[in-house]
């Protein structure tokens, strides 16, 4: 936009269309007389500025002038300026007003725009009752437009509308000047005043186009979506469809997006008009001034001099409508684009369903073209906002399915398989996964996607096949998001396919890698994962070093429970079994529920049997039954304590434990094993270590059946 390169808007508007009048003299000088011919080169090489009289310099200037030999005229005019300092009386007061004023007006025509300005304001200065005056201030602010003298081009003209009878032409000119040089100097507030001025009174549709797309800017860049909305309804049909501030109001949209202010950014892309709008209001445009542009009629009602001057504006104005016309004719995507954006805004406030609803329309109604690619799968990516995983799935499959090659292949394929993943469908997510190599070998996740695929081949048991991906991504991505990880994942496909020496190796040296000292992700669970991988080792010293470190630097851990429980096996193995009681105690009170607690419960039961401590085995069953119930492993609490009266030669205390726990967990249909309990009933009926308790045994049953019946 023209607003951001900073180059003046009406460059050369006033050239040529301000009438210097006003001083007999300069009426006389400007006069070009049919047929004048000027001097010749000739003539003027045998003129010397320096040595010939006033009088001469004064009519040699007169004569160039007079036939727009400017560049010739410079020299006469600067030695008569200098000629003339010092002369107070009144005819050389008006020369020299005469000279310093062609003189500024000369060297604007020729683009010397610092010198024209210079000599426009100090004419102004020394000549404040010359009835130019006014005018040489708008001429000084249109030179220093030129060369973005900004501050000093909007001095100037605020002098020159200090005059409140100044002519309809020099107050337009001057309040363009003074609302660009604001708008230039970024000056949003100040501008607006003269911008709505201009808008007013402006009659050529340049003008007010211009000053509508500068209005619009200053409204967004203050914030005021308040004036915007008052001044939009405003603008006239040639304005409101105006290239320019449609193009402002997209850019302004972009700019408060690019800002994530997201509601703002929407209110100002539907200002925007659509492409065949635009269109049928320039055609119209543009028949219209043909129209008006028929051939000169020598009727009297004008001159053929006026005649060429109103024909040359009606082709300009016509030719600037042209090229908007063809500007926006040439940009194909024009309405995709602007409801892209809009749909883009939708999505990032959260409305997914209403972008949703644009990017197909985008896609299905423009099926070939580039944005197509981008509308559906930003359709795929707002049902994934949505949390709508079927649809989302849909989308992502459609999209495969009609851009096999698309520009988002890599993208659409990761979270397909991230969302099967999320769904807990491996194999669909395994899928998903090769597809994306197969249709992209050189993808841009492809580390991700390998690294996924290891993980679902561990978590379906498949240790070697993800023992491969694992190594591979290791090893080849080396800088990769997925290095530390899939290091990690190696160290654990080792340990769970019973390669524990190979397994202690990857633990250590990812533990001790120093690239991972900033911030060691899996540092917690791979100390841990060393600890079994030596123990699995035969490495019973450097475990028990390794998991007593582990539950001391790692108070919190919810892996402290396990941690426990493998010391509590290492120190019964070392036959300390003592410490392995507490040890096993420790792993039940950190335990973070029933899952961690049954395995040190059941050791702690089978350490204490060894002791022949068996009634603090029925006291632990006991407690273990009261607190977790159906949720626990009753079947084994119950075995364990009915063994434990048993070793006490309690055998109908033994019986009385299974039978009650019968009772109390039989009834529920959604809780096994109950069978377990029976069989070691009937296993001791047929047991000669306790035939002597068969008629007990056969009575408690038919009390039970008998119980079992009634219900």
């Amino acid at each position: 936009m023209w607003s951001v390169k900073k180059k003046p808007l009406w460059v050369g508007m006033l050239v040529g269309s301000m009438c210097l009048s006003g001083s007999p003299v300069f009426a006389q000088t400007l006069a070009t007389p049919p047929g004048g011919r000027g001097l010749t080169e000739s003539q003027l090489a045998r003129l010397d500025p320096k040595v010939e009289s006033t009088s001469v310099l004064i009519e040699v200037s007169k004569e160039l002038l007079k036939n727009d030999q400017l560049e010739e005229a410079l020299p006469f005019l600067s030695e008569l300026l200098i000629r003339l300092e010092g002369d107070e009386s009144k005819k050389g007061q008006q020369t020299l007003a005469f000279t310093l004023f062609q003189l500024a007006h000369c060297q604007m025509k020729l683009g010397e725009y610092v010198s024209a300005g210079k000599n426009f304001i100090r004419f102004a200065d020394e000549f404040p009752e010359d009835p130019q005056y006014f005018e040489a201030r708008v001429l000084a602010a249109q030179s220093l437009t030129m060369v973005q003298q900004w501050p000093l081009v909007e001095e100037q003209a605020l002098i020159a509308l200090e005059n409140v009878r100044l002519e309809e032409d020099l107050r337009v000119n001057a309040t363009q000047l003074l609302a660009e040089a604001r708008y230039q100097q970024e000056m949003w507030g100040e501008a607006i005043k003269p911008l709505l001025a201009l808008f007013r009174i402006a009659q050529k549709d340049s003008a007010r186009s211009s000053a509508a797309v500068m209005l619009v800017t200053c409204y967004v860049r203050l914030d005021d979506f308040n004036s915007l909305f008052k001044f939009i309804p405003q603008c006239d049909s040639d304005a409101r469809h105006d290239v320019g501030l449609n193009v402002a109001l997209l850019e302004a949209g972009d700019s408060h997006y690019n800002k994530k202010e997201f509601q703002k950014a929407l209110l100002l892309y539907r200002l925007v008009m659509g492409k065949q709008e635009l269109v049928e209001h320039y055609e119209t445009r543009l028949r219209e001034m043909k129209a008006q542009m028929k051939p000169y009629v020598a009727d009297g009602k004008q001159t053929l001099t006026e005649f060429k001057e109103k024909q040359k504006k009606q082709e300009e104005r016509f030719e600037r409508a042209s090229r908007h016309y063809q500007a926006i004719r040439d940009f194909q995507d024009y309405d995709m684009e602007l409801a892209l954006r809009i749909a883009q805004c939708y999505n990032d406030l959260g409305r997914n369903w209403p972008a949703h609803a644009i990017y197909q329309r985008i896609f299905t109604e423009n099926p070939t073209n580039s944005i197509a690619d981008q509308a559906r799968f930003s359709a795929f990516s707002v049902m994934l906002d949505e949390n709508e995983w079927k649809l989302a799935v849909n989308e992502g499959e459609e999209y495969l399915r009609k851009l096999p090659e698309g520009d988002y292949v890599d993208e659409i394929t990761l979270n397909l398989m991230q969302v099967h993943l999320q769904q807990g469908q491996f194999e669909l997510a395994y899928e998903a996964g090769e597809k994306g190599l197969k249709l992209s070998p050189d993808h841009r996740h492809m580390d991700q996607i390998k690294y996924l695929l290891g993980y679902i081949d561990f978590s379906e048991m498949d240790y070697d096949i993800a023992l491969e991906l694992f190594t591979e991504v290791h090893k080849r991505w080396p800088d990769g998001k997925f290095h530390q990880a899939s290091e990690y994942w190696r160290a654990m496909s080792l340990l769970f396919l019973g390669r524990f020496g190979d397994a202690v190796t990857a633990f250590s040296a990812y533990l001790t890698n120093p690239k991972y000292a900033d911030e060691r992700t899996f540092e917690e669970d791979a100390s841990y994962r060393l600890g079994i991988a030596q123990y699995g080792a035969e490495l019973d010293r450097e475990s028990e070093e390794t998991l007593r470190a582990f539950v001391e630097k790692f108070p919190e851990s919810l892996l402290r429970s396990e941690a426990y429980a493998m010391l509590g096996d290492l120190r019964g193995q070392a036959g300390d079994m003592d410490e392995a009681l507490t040890f096993f105690g420790l792993a039940r009170e950190t335990a973070t529920g029933v899952a961690q607690v049954n395995y040190p419960l059941f050791q702690e039961a089978d350490v204490l049997y060894k002791l022949k401590r068996y009634e603090e085995i029925v006291s632990l069953m006991d407690d273990y039954l009261k607190t977790w119930g159906g949720k626990g492993d009753f079947p084994n609490a119950a075995n364990w304590k009915g063994k434990a009266h048993k070793a006490l030669d309690e055998y109908v205390r033994a019986l009385g434990a299974y039978f009650d726990t019968v009772d109390e967990f039989g009834d529920n249909a959604d809780l096994a094993g109950i069978d377990v309990i029976m069989n070691s009933v009937v296993d001791d009926y047929h047991s000669d270590e306790w035939k002597a308790y068969r008629e007990v045994i056969v009575e408690k049953l038919n009390e039970h059946l008998g119980l079992c019946a009634g219900k």
